[in-house]
């Protein structure tokens, strides 16, 4: 730690006298003291960060993947649908058919500010009859839809 500190100071020391002596054949007439300070401070602070980078722990940035990258729609919840349904085993696509009738639901209300259980005919007639008949199939018995049938129910619910 000595041996550090001796070359710390020696290189210091070097960079003052070679600023001083630079500043005087400029004709600068520097203040040798106040130039012996500004050295000084940067040398300590220089010194600080340089000891702080050597003792902290480099940092473990993970990188998302790709497949989590929203490349459908403008509700972020279809993105979320997508990767769901890649990674779903066919048993379990009935937990799917309540999330996209709450898709349907949430994007009428937004754009069109029409509520399912307030204006039940206006709700029917922009969503249309297919998306009508998965969301009333959907609550009558809540089964499975089969998995060909959701790239379509997506597109209309894209589409709203």
């Amino acid at each position: 730690m000595k041996r550090l500190s001796a070359r710390r100071l020696a290189l210091a020391i070097a960079v003052w006298v070679v600023a001083l002596g630079s500043m005087i054949l400029a004709g600068m007439g520097p203040n040798p003291i106040l130039l012996a300070v500004t050295v000084a401070a940067v040398a300590c602070g220089s010194w600080v960060v340089a000891d702080i980078g050597s003792s902290v722990e480099r940092a473990n940035w993970y990188v998302l993947d790709a497949s989590s990258t929203l490349t459908r729609g403008e509700d972020g919840r279809v993105g979320l649908l997508h990767r769901h349904l890649d990674s779903l085993a066919s048993h379990s696509v009935d937990r799917v058919s309540p999330l996209l009738v709450g898709v349907i639901e949430d994007r009428v209300r937004n754009r069109y500010a029409v509520e399912r259980d307030g204006d039940p005919e206006g709700f029917r007639r922009i969503v249309g009859p297919e998306l009508a008949a998965f969301i009333q199939s959907t609550e009558a018995d809540n089964r499975a839809i089969p998995p060909r049938s959701l790239p379509g129910i997506i597109t209309r619910i894209e589409a709203l």
